[in-house]
């Protein structure tokens, strides 16, 4: 049996950085605080038997969490499920080829992370 690790920096989970900020919208971090409820007790939250079963499969709540917060999701080495923002994946990498003083020179285009 093959294990996938969750890494997310969008999520918090196992991030590379850890941090307070969300890179989306660059403002302080809610995302690590979400919590699934079954909708029967969301509508009786008062009821003292809560739903003890939620059948939902990976794919549909991982479908879900990518249409609710844009997201995309990738393997990573084999093992890793990484699932972030959109704009993770869209960044702009390569060289600055700007003209300097008249000069061309190559520069190496910093890259927001």
């Amino acid at each position: 049996m093959h294990w996938l690790y969750r890494r997310s920096n969008f999520f918090q989970i196992n991030p590379d950085i850890p941090s307070t900020i969300n890179y989306v919208p660059a403002c302080v971090q809610k995302t690590s605080f979400i919590t699934i409820y079954q909708k029967s007790d969301v509508k009786r939250a008062t009821d003292s038997n809560n739903a003890t079963i939620a059948n939902m499969s990976f794919d549909n709540l991982l479908t879900a969490l990518t249409n609710m917060f844009n997201l995309e999701y990738r393997i990573e080495g084999g093992n890793i499920l990484r699932l972030e923002h959109v704009s993770y994946y869209t960044k702009n990498e390569g060289f600055d080829l700007t003209l300097d003083n008249g000069k061309m020179g190559f520069r190496e285009k910093a890259v927001h992370v």
